[in-house]
């Protein structure tokens, strides 16, 4: 190579093989560094299980208290007891399960430490846990972050199942400060809480006539869970909601747990000026009604949108009577060939 320009290059070329080779023997470092570690850990957590699973197995079968056994077992505020202790939880019920969560509950200090700690990390752990032993007294420490959406949500997935109706209240709030959360996920959570929410989930019903979104959860969710005693605000709701959405999902729970009392709460919505409403309401009154008449079924196979007439006639085929109606007026239908096919 001749002249200044070509030692440049050569310089730089110098350069950047140095660099990648720093860079390369940085990465061979760490990744050793993290096969140590691991490796380590590993190791540790065998030798730890073999210490701890001979005391969590004789608390398991009642052989050892959970007292006793808490003060026999080594390491047992680190959080790998715990998660090791959760791994027999898991795997078993009734009695069992109870003595081993008694066990840990006796670790509510490491619980204390989890919950307040700086690290991120630490702190999932914590509310994981907290949502399996479920001491109460360890509840004042959760801390909820509006900006941390993964960790907020995880607490309210985990706590859902406490027996704490105000903790579930506050977790409610919580759910729907999350606009863009799909509602079937949080009907799930709320499923999962128990009917002793329900009190909340009418009070959303009756009085949350602006905010739809959370109506149509709260019906969704005490549908789901087969409650029937919500039934009776069919009145309430049918009369003083405007929002097709939550006159479509309260009709859908009327069609399961409504009977010929609630029949003539469902007629006017024949009209509705939404295909989307009509159609609920035809399977609703189709579900409820102990008896048809021709005209009821002329209405609903004349409907100016065709999935009326379909959603009617699936009904129609599986119920055991049907009205006879004249082949003549069935051609009168505007949907004659969809009665003719599926019901006739």
């Amino acid at each position: 190579m001749r002249g200044g320009t070509d030692q440049g290059i050569l310089v730089i070329l110098i350069l950047m093989i140095s660099l990648f080779f720093f860079i390369t023997l940085i990465l061979f470092i760490v990744t050793i560094y993290l096969r140590l570690s691991n490796s380590f850990k590993a190791a540790r957590m065998r030798y730890r299980s073999k210490k701890w699973d001979p005391i969590i197995l004789s608390v398991m079968d009642g052989s050892r208290s959970p007292g006793r056994a808490y003060d026999e077992l080594k390491w047992k505020n680190s959080t790998e007891y715990l998660l090791r202790l959760e791994l027999y939880i898991d795997m078993v019920k009734g009695e069992e399960k109870e003595r081993l969560v008694e066990l840990g509950r006796l670790s509510s200090e490491k619980l204390h430490d989890l919950l307040v700690s700086k690290n991120r990390k630490k702190r999932l752990y914590g509310v994981h846990l907290l949502g399996l032993f479920h001491p109460k007294d360890q509840y004042k420490y959760l801390h909820f972050d509006g900006n941390d959406f993964e960790l907020t949500l995880t607490m309210i997935r985990e706590m859902r199942t406490v027996n704490d109706f105000r903790l579930k209240e506050r977790l409610i709030n919580l759910l729907f400060v999350f606009k863009y959360i799909s509602p079937v996920y949080i009907s799930n959570i709320l499923v999962d809480m128990g009917e002793d929410i329900v009190p909340i989930l009418r009070m959303l019903i009756l009085e949350r006539k602006d905010h739809p979104y959370e109506q149509v959860i709260a019906i969704e969710t005490i549908r789901r869970m087969h409650y029937s005693d919500c039934i009776d605000l069919d009145g309430n709701v049918l009369r003083e909601n405007k929002d097709p959405v939550v006159l479509t999902s309260f009709m859908r729970y009327m069609e399961e747990m409504g009977d010929e009392r609630h029949v003539q709460l469902v007629r006017p919505y024949f009209e509705h000026p939404s295909s989307q409403v009509r159609i609920a309401a035809v399977n609703a009154y189709l579900a409820m009604s102990g008896e048809l008449t021709a005209e009821d079924i002329g209405r609903f196979f004349n409907d100016p949108v065709v999935q009326v007439a379909v959603s009617a006639a699936k009904k129609l085929n599986l119920m055991n009577t049907v009205p006879f109606i004249d082949l003549d007026r069935i051609n009168q239908f505007k949907w004659a060939d969809i009665y003719k096919r599926m019901v006739y």
